[in-house]
């Protein structure tokens, strides 16, 4: 047990470093080592271990896998593969796959102590913030209202609010209340807007709702959730909701989201209209805002990612894999927070985003109160 704690404090530290570490522009890149390093804090153990890893897990990897390959193979033969996919394709295929791999490992070896891990990553991240907030009189002057038109002017690295943001809903999973309202206080100066209103709004949906009900009338929700939040997003892509936005609040709607909108559009009116079924293959956005020198090279929207990329029928596959198969009846919040923060952001290539996702979300016994 002592071993155990020895490796789990050990590989928080590291972790916790190679987070703040990413914070430098020079330095972002050295995120990806979570990978490699989880493969060498566990190798110690995996020769001594042998714990079950989550079948869930096992099941994405694969399905993952195969979804990926058709979707690049179909949209080859169909014609709608343009020059350079192939390449960012695999790139983005390891940052996909690799996180997932790595959390299989961690659970081979048995090593980690969860709870542990998450609390000292989240005191280690908060003191970070607070040293950070201390440092900015921009965040300390900006008004709640002016956080909801615009977020925070400030230079936090985005993606460390979706990790804070994953740990402070474990907290609350977990059923510690006051521990998760005071992280949740301290996620607000993050400045991530999606974030602080998906754990608020998921908290309360499942506080109020999926507790009270049945856990195949929640899937049902979640289901129902995917739709509707797909079709909304291709009709904002479309430009359906540009003059409405203008006409009732005052703002154009690419203003309210901080650029996204015009990225949206512009892709959705490169593809051809037919391949919305079968889809225009993996990394087709990514590649073709490469091609053409958009500053902005990934569309800050998952799900539409999925749909362009997978096609309806690839999406569907999707949600069985990643939304309905991968999350137990505790973990089913977790999916609808990951559907909220895919509306408007791109956290499934971000090996270490997702490398906190999937640690938390395979295990399900540590979620029970």
């Amino acid at each position: 047990m002592k071993l155990k704690s020895f490796y789990t404090a050990c590989f928080s530290i590291i972790i916790l470093l190679v987070l703040m570490l990413g914070e430098f522009d020079d330095l972002r890149e050295i995120r990806y080592s979570i990978v490699p390093l989880s493969f060498f804090i566990s190798s110690p153990q995996l020769l001594k271990k042998s714990h079950l890893v989550n079948r869930k897990l096992r099941y994405l990897l694969y399905g993952l896998l195969l979804l990926i390959i058709f979707s690049l193979i179909f949209s080859f033969v169909s014609g709608f593969v343009i020059e350079n996919q192939g390449y960012i394709a695999l790139k983005e295929l390891i940052f996909v796959i690799s996180p997932i791999i790595s959390v299989m490992v961690i659970q081979k070896s048995g090593f980690l102590e969860i709870e542990k891990f998450v609390k000292f990553i989240l005191f280690g991240l908060s003191i970070y913030l607070l040293v950070r907030i201390i440092n900015s009189e921009s965040v300390i002057q900006v008004g709640f209202i002016q956080f909801i038109t615009s977020g925070f002017n400030t230079d936090f690295e985005g993606s460390l609010a979706f990790i804070y943001g994953f740990l402070v809903f474990f907290l609350y999973l977990k059923g510690q209340k006051k521990l998760f309202l005071i992280s949740l206080l301290f996620l607000f100066f993050f400045g991530k807007r999606i974030v602080f209103a998906g754990i608020l709004f998921t908290a309360l949906a499942d506080s109020f709702l999926f507790r009270k009900i049945s856990y195949n009338l929640s899937k049902k929700i979640l289901l129902g959730s995917v739709i509707f939040v797909s079709t909304i997003i291709l009709l904002f892509s479309a430009g359906f909701f540009d003059d409405l936005f203008i006409d009732r609040y005052g703002i154009s709607l690419n203003a309210f989201t901080q650029g996204r909108s015009n990225i949206l559009n512009l892709v959705f009116k490169s593809i051809d209209y037919n391949s919305l079924f079968i889809g225009n293959g993996f990394s087709y956005t990514t590649t073709y805002l490469t091609n053409i020198g958009h500053q902005q090279n990934l569309v800050h929207s998952d799900i539409f990612r999925f749909i362009i990329e997978f096609g309806l029928l690839g999406f569907i596959l999707f949600y069985f894999l990643f939304f309905k198969n991968l999350h137990s009846e505790k973990t089913l919040s977790f999916a609808f927070l990951f559907l909220i923060l895919a509306i408007s952001d791109n956290t499934f290539i971000y090996v270490h985003v997702m490398f906190f996702y999937y640690l938390l979300i395979s295990e399900d016994h540590y979620l029970s109160s």
